[in-house]
């Protein structure tokens, strides 16, 4: 069990300078600002204010002062060169506004619709748009990956993205958002899985507990995902976060169009070679290769006939890439559920 470390611990840090985290991605040094009940308020020369969850927290330093001071220094010497505020005092930090909220909760709501960064680093830090805050998630809206669904309690800290930050060539700045993105919407993660079933998934951006497949079933602590005709069981309390995967659908419809082309061409290639062939047997073979042909026609309308029944049964899923195909299949055969049930999700959507 995670013990959590008491924000009254750090009231007397309050107005210092302190490092958060010995080392790693998360590591920032600062000047306390604000200790709330479940996070603290660290102004960080390098990314500004951030919002630490103590649960996070692994270790507070004290008496870090010369380090804030240079890193400070060095930032606001090359931005605020001829302000009055510099020239008086070229070496004093100034506390910045920042979000009084009583809870992370509330933080989080407030910052609803704004640009913010989720972790300093790692496979799960992203940059995005908040658009909107549930009980225990909240869903961001990425440039790259679409819209992701983060849980709460996973979040390591977060910070709103300023211009500043975007303007500078930063390979993580955020586009501006278009439009409003279509998402399935939940009070709680637990609803938000029951309106991702069979959809394609992927949990975790990254990293060695990072998969992705079909999820076709969820519970309060569980969610089953089918991967490649295997099935995994996944507790909901590791997952980081979760969302919807659409290039790889893209991907596999490129893959069938491919392997249709290079079937069509070879048809027309033997067709070629037997158009030369006939052209060179002789008068008695030509009757002979007639019979032929009319028996390979013969067979061939038997053929589409025995086919056309089997033809039918997977129009449902005709339209659909091939991995994804496959896998409903599987899905139709081990659940015993229709496959025109599994499939109609992904009727209405274009790949």
């Amino acid at each position: 069990m995670q013990t959590q470390m008491r924000t009254p611990d750090f009231q007397s840090l309050l107005g210092k300078t302190i490092k958060i985290n010995k080392g790693g991605s998360e590591s920032r040094t600062g000047l306390l600002l604000a200790v709330k009940p479940d996070h603290l308020v660290l102004q960080s020369a390098e990314d500004g204010i951030l919002y630490y969850h103590t649960n996070h927290i692994k270790s507070v330093i004290g008496h870090t002062k010369d380090e804030f001071h240079a890193a400070y220094v060095q930032k606001t010497s090359k931005n605020n060169e001829n302000t009055p505020e510099a020239a008086a005092a070229p070496d004093a930090p100034v506390a910045a506004a920042h979000i009084d909220a009583l809870n992370f909760q509330d933080l989080l709501i407030a910052m609803e619709n704004e640009d913010i960064r989720i972790d300093r680093g790692g496979p799960e830090s992203r940059i995005g748009r908040l658009l909107s805050v549930q009980s225990d998630y909240i869903i961001l809206q990425t440039e790259q990956e679409g819209v992701l669904f983060y849980l709460t309690h996973h979040i390591r800290n977060v910070s709103i993205v300023v211009q500043e930050a975007a303007a500078s060539g930063q390979p993580e700045a955020v586009a501006a958002v278009q439009e409003a993105p279509v998402y399935p919407k939940a009070e709680n993660y637990a609803g938000l899985l029951q309106g991702l079933q069979y959809s394609w998934v992927r949990i975790n951006r990254g990293g060695p507990e990072s998969i992705e497949g079909v999820l076709v079933e969820s519970t309060d602590r569980e969610l089953t995902l089918v991967v490649n005709q295997e099935v995994y069981r996944i507790p909901v309390f590791h997952m980081r976060n979760i969302g919807q995967i659409v290039a790889q659908a893209q991907q596999a419809q490129q893959e069938n169009t491919e392997d249709a082309s290079a079937a069509a061409g070879n048809q027309e290639n033997q067709a070629e070679s037997s158009t030369e062939s006939n052209d060179q047997q002789s008068a008695n073979e030509k009757s002979r290769e007639k019979r032929s042909r009319d028996y390979i026609r013969a067979s061939s309308r038997s053929n589409l006939l025995n086919s056309r029944s089997s033809r039918e049964q997977s129009e449902s899923t005709a339209n659909l890439p091939r991995r994804l195909s496959q896998t409903l299949h599987f899905l139709s055969d081990t659940l015993s559920v229709p496959l025109d049930d599994l499939a109609a999700p992904y009727q209405r959507r274009r790949f």
